[in-house]
């Protein structure tokens, strides 16, 4: 009788200490659940405004490459202006004060994405699952930084290269006065109609013409982020996809 009891009592011991450990796993088991639920949550949110601000982003690059595309525009015709006056030995063309407000416009793309730098500043980019999105959005900034360095030099030419050269030959403050109005699109007929008479040299055919080569290379590199803007959504939907999935598997 006594050796049951005793048998009795370790047999106990044994299941409630299985119990404990049971419990124990358990907690555990429900802490690594809601860590991961809630870890999905804050991704499933970082990603839809990632997405949110990439599309932002994205239509306001196609608004600079509009606007990069006239530059090249008015900087190309300034050019042939300047060289058909040295072919035909005039001291002077007269030019749209619009094509010179253009060429004095340099559109430098700075996309506001908080959201990724708040994920690279806290060092939470681990959130994103998808090893390609992540590398992508790792490799952003460097990305943007190189398809904007033509921006960063037609800023240089522009005001010290470009600028002085004209100033010393023009009034050019009657274009500089169209610049806002040629930019977001609110030129009125008057404006558009006028002209400044311009001396030309070789010097200055030469500074339109680099003029226009800045902005074809810019364009052409910031088509370039553009692919990688329509690359990095295609992550995203593919990314919030798989999160759907996820969250109406039964």
């Amino acid at each position: 009788m006594e050796s049951n009891g005793k048998t009795g009592f370790a047999g106990r011991l044994v299941a409630e200490g299985l119990v404990i450990v049971a419990s124990i796993l358990l907690a555990f088991a429900l802490d690594t659940w809601w860590d991961a639920k809630t870890e999905r949550g804050e991704e499933r949110a970082a990603l839809e405004s990632l997405r949110e601000e990439f599309v932002g982003a994205r239509d306001q690059l196609a608004f600079y490459l509009a606007a990069h595309q006239r530059i090249a525009g008015a900087a190309s015709g300034l050019s042939e202006l300047a060289g058909i006056a040295l072919a035909a030995g005039e001291p002077a063309v007269s030019v749209p004060d619009t094509a010179l407000a253009l060429v004095y416009i340099p559109p430098t793309f700075n996309p506001m994405l908080g959201t990724l730098d708040g994920l690279l500043a806290s060092g939470r980019l681990g959130l994103i699952r998808d090893p390609e999105l992540r590398r992508s959005l790792a490799a952003w900034e460097g990305r943007l930084r190189e398809g904007t360095e033509e921006e960063d030099k037609a800023v240089d030419f522009v005001f010290h290269q470009m600028d002085p050269v004209l100033r010393s030959r023009v009034d050019v403050s009657r274009a500089l006065g169209l610049v806002d109005a040629v930019f977001d699109g609110t030129l009125t007929p008057a404006g558009a109609a006028r002209e400044s008479r311009l001396p030309v040299d070789t010097e200055v055919a030469g500074i339109f013409a680099f003029r226009r080569q800045i902005e074809e290379h810019g364009i052409d590199d910031l088509e370039d982020v553009l692919a990688e803007i329509d690359r990095i959504l295609a992550l995203l939907e593919a990314s919030l996809g798989t999160a759907d999935a996820v969250e109406e598997r039964p």
